[in-house]
């Protein structure tokens, strides 16, 4: 049985230090395999854009101090989390008597939720908005046919 411990460092001198007066060997019975992949690869795309195309996205990425890949991964990274976004109107609405909010989405009929504070409200409107947004199991006959739309 091994007395030695692994080091608890972030440091990379540290570790280095460590590992040049020790072997991996030393440790085996502190170790466990590990089975999901521990560093993830980013992958590399090519996009084909006209040479007018990418003079312009250079000229923004020069005014705005950075490299034009960067700012292309930036809008990328931008459009993809916005896809997974809504805007939805809502109407708070203050009860005189209690002080606590009730609030509704005009454009779903009976969407609607409260909470103590405005902010405690707007957190429930927007649970009772993704719920509402859920599609139900629906029971249908074979001949049918199920599609969907985007709208934008």
């Amino acid at each position: 049985m091994n007395n030695n411990q692994l080091p608890t460092t972030d440091s990379i001198e540290e570790l280095a230090n460590f590992w040049d007066t020790h072997d991996l060997t030393e440790f085996e019975d502190q170790l466990e395999e590990v089975k999901e992949s521990v560093f993830e690869r980013e992958t590399l795309i090519s996009i084909d854009l006209q040479p007018q195309e990418i003079k312009k996205v250079k000229k923004i990425a020069q005014a705005q101090g950075i490299d034009y890949h960067e700012l292309i991964k930036q809008w990328i990274v931008e459009k993809v989390s916005q896809k997974n976004m809504s805007k939805w109107r809502v109407i708070l609405e203050k009860d005189p008597e209690t002080g606590d909010f009730s609030v509704w989405c005009p454009e779903l009929p009976g969407c609607t939720s409260c909470g103590e504070t405005e902010e405690q409200a707007l957190e429930n409107i927007k649970e009772a908005i993704e719920l509402y947004l859920q599609p139900d199991d629906i029971n249908l006959s074979s001949d049918v046919m199920i599609r969907e739309v985007i709208i934008t």
